[in-house]
C-alpha cells in the first residue's frame, strides 16, 4: 500500500486506538473480518478508514494480520514482531494488549514533558506578542510626545524612539517576516529530522531538561524492552526496535549499537563498557543494575522494574521543571516591562524635576540694563542682560541688594547648585520670599540660602526687593 505524507499525517494518532479496539473486539469473541468490519463503520478518519478496509482485504484473500499490517506500512516494526509473535505463539489478544500498554505509557511520558514546557512556552508566547504591540502602536506614539520635547532623552527612552520610528513606518513588513522566521527556526532545530539534532544538542546540555529527556529515555527504554523481551521478541529485535522508536539520536545510536554488539555474541556489560561516554546516557546504578541480572536471568523482570521506576522520576522531574523555570520567567517578564517603563519613566521625571527652572510662558524680551550712577540724571547703558527689575527697567544688582522671588506658575523655583538646569537641585523656593542678591551669570543669579550657604535661581524669575 503506497503511504503519502497526508495519509501518514492523518492515520498517527489513531493507530493506537485501532490497535485498542482490535484487542477488545477479538477479547469479546468477535472473528477478525468481522472485527475490521466494525472498526471500519466507527473510524472517522477517512485516511484510517482506507487503510483499515485495505487491511481487511488482505486479510480476507488469505494473508495473516501481521502480514497485513506490514502491507499497510504505517506500523512499526517491533509491533508487527509482537502481532507475529502472538499468532505463532496463540497469545495475539495477550500480545496486542501488551502493545496498548506500551503505547499508553509512550504517550503519558510525551504528555509529562508536553505539560512541563506548557507554561514556559505559554508565557514566553505571551509576553512576544505583547511586546509586538507595544513596539507596533505604542511606541511610535510615545515618540512623537518625546520629539516635541527638547530635552535631552535617557539612552534607553531614544532606543525605544528609535524602535517605534522603525517599526512605526516598516513594522508590516518586520513583524510578519520576524514571526516567520521563528516559527522556521523551531521547525528546523526542533522538528525537522535532518536538523533536530541542533535542538536535541541544546536540550541535552541544558541541566533540567537533560536530566528530565534522560528519565524519559531510561524509562522507554526500561519497560518496552523488558516487555518486547517477555512477550518472546529477541533482545536484538527488540533493541532495534526500540531504536526505531526513540525520536533523541543519541539514544538512536546507542540502541542500534547494542544491537549490533549483542547480534556478535557479547553481553550486556561488554556492549555497555565498550561504547564511548556511557555514563552520560545511563546512570551508573542503572548499568549495574542490568549487569547483575543478566547474570542471573532475569533481564526482562529487571528492566521493567527500571522502566516504572523512571516513570515515577519523570513525574517528579517534571514537576520540579515547571516550578524551577515560574521565577526565571517572571525575571525575564519583569525586565521586559521595567525596560519599557524606565524608558518611559525617566525623561517624565526629568521634566517635571526641570518644570521649576522653564516658564509656564514665553520669557519678557530682552531690556537693554541700566547702570544708576551717582548723579541720578545719567544712566549708563550696557548690553548684558540683568534678572532683576524695577518698575519695568532692569537695574545692575550689587552685593547689598535683597531680591524677590517671582512667581514662576507652578507655585516655587528650583534652587540649583550650579548655573544649569543639569545642575543638582540644592532646594526650593516661593514666590514672594527675599533673599540676599551674591552675583549674577547670564540667566542665572546667586542668592544668599539660609541653612544651604548658597544656590542658583533663573534670573527670569528674581527682581530687586524694595524691602531691604
Amino acid at each position: 500500500m503506497k503511504v503519502g505524507f497526508f495519509l501518514a499525517l492523518s492515520t498517527k494518532k489513531e493507530k493506537g486506538s485501532f490497535i485498542e479496539n482490535l484487542a477488545m473486539l477479538l477479547t469479546s469473541g468477535i472473528d477478525l473480518v468481522s472485527a475490521f468490519d466494525t472498526i471500519a463503520t466507527e473510524t472517522r478518519s477517512a485516511g484510517m478508514k482506507k487503510v483499515v478496509n485495505f487491511m481487511k482485504e488482505e486479510i480476507e484473500g488469505g494473508s495473516s494480520l501481521s502480514n497485513a499490517m506490514d502491507a499497510s506500512r504505517i506500523f512499526s516494526p517491533h509491533i508487527i514482531s509482537l502481532v507475529q509473535l502472538g499468532e505463532q505463539s496463540g497469545k495475539l489478544i495477550e500480545n496486542l494488549n501488551a502493545i496498548v500498554t506500551q503505547q499508553q505509557k509512550e504517550q503519558a511520558l510525551k504528555a509529562k514533558i508536553s505539560s512541563a514546557m506548557m507554561y514556559p512556552v505559554f508565557v514566553l508566547g505571551l509576553m512576544v506578542v505583547v511586546s509586538i504591540g507595544i513596539a507596533w502602536f505604542i511606541l511610535p506614539r510615545l515618540s512623537s510626545v518625546f520629539k516635541s520635547v527638547n530635552k535631552k532623552l535617557p539612552i534607553v527612552t531614544r532606543i525605544l524612539i528609535e524602535t517605534g520610528n522603525f517599526l512605526g513606518e516598516y513594522g508590516y513588513i518586520v513583524i510578519p517576516a520576524l514571526l516567520i522566521a521563528m516559527t522556521l527556526l523551531v521547525y528546523f532545530v526542533f522538528i525537522y529530522r535532518r536538523t533536530k539534532f541542533v535542538g536535541q544538542f541544546i536540550f541535552l546540555n541544558t541541566p533540567i531538561i537533560k536530566r528530565l529527556v534522560q528519565e524519559v529515555e531510561i524509562s522507554k527504554f526500561g519497560y518496552i524492552l523488558g516487555n518486547l523481551m517477555s512477550a518472546g521478541l529477541p533482545v536484538v529485535t527488540s533493541l532495534r526496535s526500540l531504536a526505531d522508536i526513540t525520536s533523541i539520536n543519541r539514544y538512536k545510536r546507542f540502541y542500534s549499537f547494542l544491537a549490533d554488539k549483542v547480534s556478535e555474541g557479547n553481553s550486556f556489560h561488554k556492549s555497555f563498557t565498550t561504547y564511548k561516554n556511557t555514563s552520560q546516557i545511563f546512570p551508573l546504578q542503572v548499568q549495574q543494575i542490568l549487569f547483575a541480572s543478566e547474570k542471573s536471568g532475569r533481564l526482562s523482570e529487571s528492566l521493567v522494574n527500571i522502566g516504572e521506576k523512571y516513570e515515577e522520576k519523570t513525574e517528579s522531574t517534571s514537576k520540579n521543571l515547571t516550578t524551577l523555570l515560574e521565577p526565571l520567567l517572571l525575571v525575564i517578564v519583569w525586565f521586559g516591562v521595567g525596560t519599557v517603563a524606565l524608558a518611559v519613566i525617566l525623561p517624565i521625571y526629568s521634566l517635571v524635576g526641570n518644570l521649576g527652572d522653564t516658564p509656564d510662558t514665553q520669557p519678557p524680551a530682552a531690556k537693554t540694563r541700566v547702570v544708576k550712577t551717582a548723579d541720578p540724571s545719567v544712566e549708563v547703558p550696557e548690553s548684558t542682560e540683568s534678572s532683576a527689575t524695577e518698575d519695568g527697567v532692569e537695574v545692575l544688582l550689587t552685593g547689598d541688594d535683597i531680591v524677590e522671588i517671582l512667581p514662576t506658575g507652578v507655585d516655587y523655583l528650583n534652587v540649583r547648585k550650579e548655573p544649569s538646569t543639569g545642575a543638582e537641585i540644592l532646594t526650593r523656593v516661593k514666590p514672594g520670599e527675599r533673599y540676599k542678591y551674591l552675583e549674577e551669570i547670564t540667566g542665572w543669579t546667586r542668592i544668599e540660602l539660609p541653612e544651604n550657604g548658597s544656590g542658583w535661581v533663573s534670573a527670569n524669575y528674581v527682581r530687586k526687593s524694595d524691602q531691604d
